[in-house]
């Protein structure tokens, strides 16, 4: 999933002490993003998204949209697995 942020962090992005997490599963993902569904707002990814990986088992990848990214994603951004 190619975004404008490096991947999944503990918390916003642009404050200092958030970091980036390598690896996040589906159910923390969810509840990070809980309540976070508002109309125009900028979650980083919504729960049909969430609720599609999960369903389908697919161990996804969110990260930084660049060429270098997309080139070679292993060890780039945070790799989301499924709590199944």
């Amino acid at each position: 999933i190619a975004s404008d942020v490096k991947g999944v962090y503990s918390g916003r992005p642009e404050d200092e002490d958030s970091e980036l997490l390598e690896k996040v599963s589906t159910g923390e993902l969810r509840q990070m993003i809980s309540g976070n569904e508002d109309a125009g707002g900028h979650a980083l990814i919504d729960s049909t998204a969430v609720n599609i990986i999960e369903r389908s088992e697919i161990h996804s990848r969110l990260m930084k949209a660049s060429p270098e990214n997309l080139k070679s994603p292993e060890g780039n951004g945070t790799l989301i697995t499924t709590d199944s």
